[in-house]
């Protein structure tokens, strides 16, 4: 279990649980005014350690870069779908740099010679579209895709 991910939710007053979501839903962070914030993990993601962590980090990133700033609603305006997007991003940018830091990306990559996404999947223990994306973000690492 990502122990530290749970260790920080704990500091900044996040409850963390688990609930039965219907496909294709996952997890989701919530934020009411006078109410602690929660994440909610669907229970299928304890099947695979390296979907667990990347959709949790990025539930966290929703705390920690759009806390307040979307709450549930159905998209009825375009301005909302671009806020929702830039809210998502956000929270996968979070997610991405905290889950792989770029020194240690650039350490695995140049000095371990790990150049194929998946080996970078299993070595950080995240998805393969998670590395997919901090690469993106850096934009000149040079791996096989």
């Amino acid at each position: 279990m990502p122990l530290r991910m749970f260790k920080l939710a704990e500091e900044n007053g996040v409850d963390v649980l688990y609930w039965n979501f219907k496909k294709p839903y996952e997890a989701v962070y919530l934020a009411f005014p006078g109410c602690p914030p929660v994440i909610g993990l669907c229970r299928s993601l304890l099947n695979s350690r390296a979907h667990f962590r990347s959709v949790f980090a990025e539930e966290l990133g929703h705390h920690f870069t759009s806390a307040g700033t979307y709450v549930l609603k159905p998209h009825f305006r375009y301005s909302d779908k671009l806020l929702y997007s830039r809210d998502e991003y956000r929270a996968m940018k979070w997610a991405a740099n905290y889950l792989i830091p770029e020194e240690e990306l650039k350490y695995a990559v140049q000095k371990r010679g790990l150049t194929e996404v998946w080996q970078l999947a299993d070595y950080f223990c995240v998805d393969e579209e998670m590395i997919d994306f901090r690469l993106r973000l850096l934009g000149n690492m040079k791996v096989n895709t």
